[in-house]
């Protein structure tokens, strides 16, 4: 799904799937049957099954699958009985609350493993006193990078750039900090 976990997982499970059998269960983005996509098969989560809880038990009754990586927020209470899903269940968690929010750190507790996407969420489960593996979410740096032509970036943002109060003409400067 071209959203920023769907970018981030096929960025990882298509590199994985030179090495192992990865497949993926889609969250969202994903209805109706399994899909073959450059040799990754990945499944819709089942109507109803709002976590994909029911979903991944399902799977792994027809596909023993060895590992369960999860990449998602697990606050909201996804997997809370992780055992019954699987037990090998490593969630792949972002933490953006200082202290590490409850709900997550109770539900990272029942994780095989715990991997922080960013040092923040490794240094909070750190003092939550809960080992994490920090694998820091990667950008593609030959896209994402300082502009080389920053006038006519600005001109161009100036351009196509709605101010959240019409009533204010609003122009970006050179030392203006855009993030888009």
């Amino acid at each position: 799904a071209p959203t920023g976990y769907g970018v981030q997982c096929g960025g990882m499970a298509y590199r994985w799937l030179k090495y192992y059998d990865v497949r993926c269960l889609a969250n969202w983005g994903l209805e109706g049957r399994a899909l073959g996509l450059n040799g990754l098969q990945i499944y819709p989560k089942l109507m109803g099954d709002e976590h994909a809880t029911l979903t991944a038990q399902l799977i792994n009754t027809y596909w023993k699958y060895d590992v369960l990586v999860t990449l998602f927020d697990i606050w909201p209470g996804m997997f809370t009985q992780p055992q019954l899903v699987h037990h090998h269940w490593i969630p792949i968690v972002p933490v953006d609350h200082n202290p590490i929010n409850e709900a997550t750190l109770n539900n990272a507790m029942q994780a095989y493993k715990v991997v922080a996407m960013s040092k923040f969420g490794h240094e909070q489960f750190r003092r939550a006193g809960l080992e994490s593996i920090l694998i820091p979410h990667g950008i593609d740096v030959n896209i994402f990078k300082p502009s080389e032509n920053k006038r006519e970036d600005r001109k161009w943002l100036n351009e196509h750039s709605i101010p959240i109060d019409s009533r204010i003409n609003v122009e970006m400067s050179e030392d203006d900090f855009v993030i888009g």
